[in-house]
């Protein structure tokens, strides 16, 4: 599959019929849910995501990002999804020319231009890493007492680790990471000290381990951005570069009742940023009432605002790459219950939280992964569903077919 051939998704309309209110599958590769709404995608730019050969492509302006990922470990990339994200920028220099001035090979390390990279190109950069002391570094990046995430590809043999340094903290290493021939996205968050004046990223190092045995590596795509996780690529030459954030939003007409939302995604940050929305439903413009599933900094927490607010909170927080499955369960009488699936295990469920239903939502708008007024997070989704009543999770998940 690739992202230049897929159909626009207004002319793909799904032909099976949904027993929910609301049903949007990932896999339909349309903006039509299968109950009949049409959604509306926006993106102010380009962004780059991966498709079922682990190949980069780039989507175009305000066009949806569909990428595959490997969850059983079998080189297959059999989960589908649409990713959406926050704005970002990375703040890497000529993040794929690692022979340009600005890096600085240490330890006897040489790079070479024109290796061959994960979107097709000749733009990755081979490293050689002779000693226990070599590595690629770039000084001057990011600001002191802020939290990032740095990202790249790398391929090759042996072992070694992502790093970073500052003069208050000092250096600072990534969990050894184990090189194999198909070029891989690693990522490593960390925060720079605070007050610290001489801040470098390293990202591929031996650091002085025998125990880190690479000797030729090749590099592509570094990213560093803030926050707590790696959010799509984002090239870069001699400034920064950014992504504007994306909103995905679909009619939704159904007044408050006994219900049952069931989101299905591979976790790539959402939980680790507090308010950052996984759905909403109303709440355009700060207005109430409206019910939402946001991050907390440590889970997931659902949210209904009637004026009073109740919250159903989860504080378990998902591994980054992981499947998820969240069910929130509305009674007729406003009780609301946040229940969490991780791999496919047994469920985890919040407390319960009591309002009163309302009579209506502040606006017939079900936003998926942020509006322009909340905190947009970064999740691959598989589904959203939304069924009447009060139901099981393999009820809801029994409705996918």
């Amino acid at each position: 599959m690739s992202l230049r051939t897929l159909p626009p998704p207004a002319f793909r309309t799904p032909l099976r019929r949904s027993r929910c209110l609301f049903q949007w599958e990932a896999a339909d590769l349309s903006l039509a849910a299968r109950t009949g709404q049409v959604g509306t995608f926006v993106r102010a730019g380009d962004a780059r995501a991966l498709d079922t050969s682990g190949r980069v492509r780039r989507a175009v302006h305000s066009q949806l990002r569909y990428e595959a990922v490997d969850l059983d470990g079998d080189g297959v990339r059999e989960a589908l999804g649409v990713l959406l994200e926050r704005a970002a920028t990375n703040v890497a220099l000529q993040s794929q020319d690692l022979t340009s001035g600005s890096w600085y090979p240490g330890g006897a390390a040489t790079v070479t231009a024109g290796a061959a990279a994960p979107d097709g190109t000749a733009t990755a950069t081979l490293v050689t890493l002779p000693n226990i002391g070599s590595g690629i570094e770039r000084h001057g990046v990011g600001a002191a007492g802020t939290q990032y995430t740095m990202s790249a590809w790398l391929s090759g043999t042996g072992t070694l680790v992502l790093g970073v340094y500052d003069n208050v903290t000092g250096p600072v290493s990534s969990p050894r990471i184990a090189l194999t021939s198909t070029p891989t996205r690693y990522s490593f968050t960390f925060t720079f000290g605070a007050g610290s004046t001489d801040r470098r990223i390293v990202p591929v190092t031996r650091r002085n381990d025998p125990l880190n045995t690479a000797t030729s590596v090749t590099v592509w795509g570094v990213q560093v951005e803030a926050g707590p996780g790696a959010s799509g690529y984002i090239p870069t030459l001699g400034a920064v570069a950014s992504r504007v954030a994306e909103q995905l939003s679909f009619p939704f007409a159904a007044p408050p009742q006994a219900m049952t939302w069931y989101a299905r995604f591979i976790e790539r940050g959402t939980s680790r940023i507090a308010q950052a929305r996984l759905l909403q439903l109303g709440h355009t413009n700060g207005a109430y009432p409206s019910l939402d599933i946001h991050g907390t900094g440590a889970g997931y927490e659902s949210l209904l605002n009637v004026g009073d607010v109740t919250y159903s909170t989860i504080n378990t927080l998902p591994t980054v790459g992981e499947l998820v499955e969240l069910r929130l369960t509305v009674s007729a009488a406003g009780a609301t219950q946040l229940h969490m699936s991780r791999s496919g295990g047994a469920e985890t469920s919040g407390v319960v939280g009591t309002a009163p239903i309302p009579a209506g939502w502040s606006a017939a708008t079900l936003s998926i992964g942020g509006t322009a007024e909340m905190n947009v997070g970064l999740n691959l989704y598989q589904c959203v569903r939304i069924a009447p009543g009060v139901l099981t999770m393999d009820q809801m998940r029994g409705l996918g077919g």
